[in-house]
């Protein structure tokens, strides 16, 4: 979701790592997203909006 865009540059590539994310989601209870170990980048505004964790 974005990731390939931000790991095409490659000084943000080789700073960022490895990364992930993870989405709880099951009927009748809150979503949750983790995510591992990860940096604020304007793509994650994208990513809470569309799994809109609680």
């Amino acid at each position: 979701m974005g990731s390939d865009a931000l790991y095409a540059n490659p000084g943000l590539a080789a700073r960022m790592g490895e990364t992930s994310g993870l989405v709880f989601d099951s009927a009748g209870e809150k979503r949750l997203y983790i995510a591992g170990d990860a940096v604020w980048a304007p793509l994650m505004s994208t990513v809470w909006s569309v799994t809109n964790p609680r």
